[in-house]
């Protein structure tokens, strides 16, 4: 008879009081010891963070590889032209190489590279937009058997990112007139419940079962970040979505209003879709409470089209 074992773990995303102090001004990974094409954000939020892990792990995981450290960076592209931040990733990947790292693209989804050098093995997860590019180095044990030969990288040497008018960042000025304040943190988490099932002839056990997360992070400068991560043994799928704009809110009322929605979706560990939309503004009904187990401050929220809250929760 099969036994079903329910494994449930959450981990809360915490507020950060001191945000602004964790996205500073860097030129170079320390994780790597690359310097980096010209001066980006590094990211040290907690959230921000826990995405980057979660965005790695959804192509490591299925090869029982393990994410430890974590670095986030990000240029921001004042030309508003994705081949600009396309060129600034193919730049870090050639200082990559020109330090002795060698290059594999993963065989399933180019935005994934695997990295390695003596015995230091990274994984990294590149992305272009129109207004930024977005870097994630996470740190593994091993990488996994590469089919693919190493990437060459061969750069136009007279193409140049330009470096943004400003060299720090801007300034956070207080939007408790149009937001509440006690609404600004991170709230929720990017794992929940996984059902693993038995097989009580073979006694392995089979992920068979759904896997979501969901949180929320507001800031005080009006920008927001939704992220929904949603996994599946059997069916083998993988959903990473993220959505980022502005946010005000009233008594009750979160209105969001995205500048960008990243959509991507793998099944059988093959990227199907990896797309960029513009959702139309919506809205979250909000209050405030405490779990009656953990004590600990939640947001409740629901879409206009829901009857039930979520609960999201931070430490």
């Amino acid at each position: 008879m099969q036994k079903i074992i329910v494994i449930v773990f959450f981990s809360l995303l915490c507020f950060d009081g001191a945000a602004q102090k964790n996205v500073i001004r860097v030129n170079a990974s320390d994780l790597t010891g690359i310097a980096l094409p010209t001066e980006a954000t590094m990211d040290n939020r907690i959230f921000s963070r826990a995405a980057a892990k979660t965005t790695l792990e959804v192509n490591a995981t299925p090869h029982q590889i393990t994410i430890d450290d974590v670095e986030v960076f990000s240029y921001k592209n004042d030309s508003g032209k994705k081949n600009d931040s396309e060129n600034w990733l193919e730049q870090v990947k050639k200082l990559l190489q020109v330090s002795g790292y060698t290059l594999y693209p993963d065989d399933n989804d180019p935005s994934f590279t695997w990295v390695s050098r003596s015995e230091k093995y990274f994984l990294i997860y590149a992305d272009a937009g129109k207004k930024k590019a977005s870097l994630y180095i996470g740190v593994v044990d091993l990488i996994p058997s590469i089919q693919s030969s190493a990437i060459q990288l061969v750069l136009n040497e007279s193409k140049t990112v330009p470096l943004p008018d400003s060299t720090t960042l801007p300034k956070t000025t207080s939007s408790t007139e149009k937001n509440n304040s006690a609404l600004i943190g991170n709230w929720g988490t990017l794992t929940g419940p996984k059902v693993n099932w038995q097989d009580g002839s073979t006694g392995v056990m089979v992920v068979s079962g759904v896997s979501k997360g969901f949180g929320i992070e507001l800031k005080e400068d009006g920008a927001f970040l939704i992220v929904t991560v949603v996994t599946s043994g059997r069916p083998n799928y993988r959903v990473f979505s993220s959505t980022s704009g502005t946010w005000t809110s009233t008594s009750n009322q979160i209105n969001f209003v995205p500048t960008d929605r990243h959509y991507r979706k793998w099944e059988n560990e093959i990227i199907m879709t990896d797309e960029h939309t513009v959702p139309d503004p919506f809205i979250m009904y909000w209050r405030k409470g405490m779990n009656a187990y953990t004590n600990k401050t939640c947001l409740y929220v629901r879409y206009a089209d829901e009857t039930e809250d979520r609960e999201l929760c931070a430490e």
